[in-house]
């Protein structure tokens, strides 16, 4: 594998997992979906899929760079990808009720 196609495999996998990881915590969730919390079986499979998506991200790095410098590239798509889906949800449009009704008092 080359290590562009390591790149992009990584990063997808890891902004994948982080978008996951975040959307099982209740504020993402009500956030996003506008309900207060994610049900439970929801917020399990989130969370089972984030930590599986992070684990998977780890193998591109590793078959495109070897073990040693694709544990770095790994811990950098991490970083990444988790400020990628910061931003994403800092500066999205929120969508919860609470939000509608507080834009609509204006």
């Amino acid at each position: 594998m080359t290590p562009t196609i390591a790149s992009l495999a990584a990063l997808v996998l890891s902004v994948t997992a982080m978008a996951a990881l975040s959307l099982a915590m209740d504020r993402h969730y009500a956030h996003v979906f506008g309900q207060p919390e994610p049900p439970r079986l929801h917020r399990i499979a989130l969370r089972t899929v984030g930590w599986f998506m992070l684990a998977a991200s780890l193998w591109p790095c590793v078959e495109g760079w070897g073990l040693g410098v694709g544990l770095v590239a790994w811990c950098a798509w991490l970083a990444v990808a988790s400020q990628a889906v910061t931003l994403v949800l800092s500066y999205s449009p929120n969508r919860s009720p609470q939000s509608r009704r507080h834009r609509a008092k204006r």
